[in-house]
């Protein structure tokens, strides 16, 4: 446990999920500010973390406008957290207009002078926030000014001033973190035996990868915490709270195999089961499939994110569809383990032959694959990526207003790809009903119940074919697969409360 040195002045911590899934998008814990969170603490301030969903937003908004914090918080992505993420700021500053509102995250490390143009935003924390946050509190505490801060942006007289960029943390295993921020029970997913948790073993990633935010957030930079350091916090967790399982949100954990294997082997020897790991596709072996079955990895996500050999060198992602193919044949001799495979459509340059091409290639990964989802996403023109400019060349404008950025997120009614000038409303339809199917519904199931494992595969197998022939008049059976799917899961959730009662 962390100790505290003795100030206890309130700083508040807000990270908006947009819940386009329900409350199931806040299952994946808010690292970013458990970090940042236990930084603060660590030096005596006192810190409420708020992962909330928009509904939430105006409760909070009385609740931290009453407190009178010393500054409000924002972790800010690209998309629709960062609409949300202005109207909450804009109304703090309705009710309370002394409360400095501080905005960190990739979106403000890009757009630092466009959030600092908002009236409601008054600092950007740029890069890695936990020394930067500790610093801009003291200065707040203090009165001091700002200008000495690395790595922030701040309003002098109504001029906004950009400082430099503070080295990255090198040694990360130096940033402890205090759970006790977060109510775990909130993070707690219940499956199979397991009761699993969310945790980040690395930061950054050595890729490249175009439509990718974190390359440049990190400078295509790979730091790993120590093995001690994972091992020693996910036991505490299993030893506390009951986790016994672990998904981790590395962007690429196998970045060092043997690194890899051993905190694997060695959560193992304590109880602790992985259950899902992001792996580039073409990392992927037949000696680290073995180990990973041994160890009991129940799950591997990689992106394969085309199946134009083209568009795959613009992204400069550095593998072909024969070798994403190749991968997945290999992935399907493994079928305990359970497989998210995620491509893109919509990329900027991207013709209509090629997509119909990635579609294709989702559907045939889906076939060869015995427990996968294939899911399709929509392009999202982020600030930072090498791809924006093209997005830019092809007609993409970019938005002038901080919360406008919401345009970019597929998940939000609005969003439309003006990028690509050949593609119709029709076809615009057709793609997001597309994503919507494969990242939702196109589900193979493991259950014993053979009437429900039957139902639920004749209703994926009418959606793929959907999806192969593009037609999506009279969705009858997708309504008919919802009601099913939802009862189906009602049942279990009732089984288990009995059970436990």
């Amino acid at each position: 446990m962390i100790e505290k040195k003795g100030i206890y002045l309130m700083i508040d911590l807000v990270m908006i999920t947009p819940g386009t899934g329900g409350e199931g998008d806040k299952k994946h814990p808010p690292l970013g500010l458990l970090y940042i969170g236990s930084a603060l603490q660590k030096v005596g301030f006192e810190v409420k973390i708020h992962h909330i969903l928009p509904q939430e937003i105006e409760n909070r908004v009385i609740e931290i406008a009453k407190q009178s914090p010393l500054f409000v918080g924002f972790s800010v992505l690209t998309g629709l957290t960062t609409f949300y993420a202005a109207k909450m700021s804009a109304r703090i500053k309705t009710e309370n207009r002394n409360i400095p509102i501080v905005w960190g995250g990739h979106h403000p490390t890009f757009m630092a002078e466009q959030c600092l143009g908002e009236d409601f935003v008054d600092v950007v924390c740029m890069g890695e926030g936990e020394d930067t946050s500790v610093e801009l509190a003291r200065a707040l505490d203090s009165g001091k000014s700002l200008c000495d801060i690395l790595s922030v942006g701040f309003k002098d007289n109504g001029q906004i001033v950009i400082n430099k960029m503070r080295p990255r943390i090198e040694n990360i295993d130096r940033l402890e973190l205090d759970w006790s921020l977060l109510n775990l029970e909130d993070y707690a997913i219940e499956g199979g035996g397991f009761r699993i948790i969310g945790f980040c073993s690395s930061r950054g990633c050595p890729f490249n990868c175009g439509f990718c935010s974190s390359v440049r957030f990190c400078e295509r930079t790979w730091r790993p915490h120590s093995i001690e350091y994972v091992v020693s916090y996910l036991t505490h967790l299993k030893d506390r709270y009951g986790f016994n399982a672990v998904f981790f949100a590395d962007d690429n954990f196998m970045v060092r195999k043997q690194r890899g294997y051993e905190i694997i082997e060695r959560l193992k020897e304590r109880g602790v089961n992985v259950n899902t790991l992001d792996i580039r596709v073409d990392m992927l072996e037949a000696k680290m499939l073995d180990r990973l079955s041994e160890y009991g990895t129940t799950g591997i996500f990689f992106g394969w994110e085309s199946g134009s050999d083209r568009l795959l060198e613009l992204m400069d992602k550095g593998i072909t569809v024969a070798e994403i193919l190749v991968k997945a044949k290999l992935l399907s001799r493994y079928p305990r383990i359970s497989v998210w495979g995620s491509g893109i459509i919509g990329l900027p340059t991207e013709t209509r032959e090629e997509m119909q091409q990635t579609i294709a290639t989702a559907m045939e990964l889906f076939e060869i694959l015995p427990n996968a989802t294939t899911g399709l996403f929509q392009y999202m023109p982020l600030p930072g990526t090498a791809l924006l400019p093209l997005a830019v060349e092809g007609g993409f404008k970019v938005p002038a207003r901080t919360e406008d950025w919401r345009v970019v997120d597929p998940q939000w009614d609005g969003y439309n790809i003006s990028w690509l000038s050949w593609l119709t409303e029709k076809e615009a339809a057709h793609i997001k009903i597309i994503q919507h199917i494969s990242r939702r519904y196109l589900h193979k199931t493991r259950t014993r119940n053979r009437v429900v494992r039957k139902l639920n595969n004749l209703f994926v197998s009418l959606l793929r074919l959907r999806i192969q022939r593009q037609n999506f008049k009279f969705l009858i059976d997708l309504y008919l697969y919802r009601i099913l799917r939802s009862s189906w899961q009602g049942l279990r959730r009732l089984k288990k409360r009995r059970v436990s009662q």
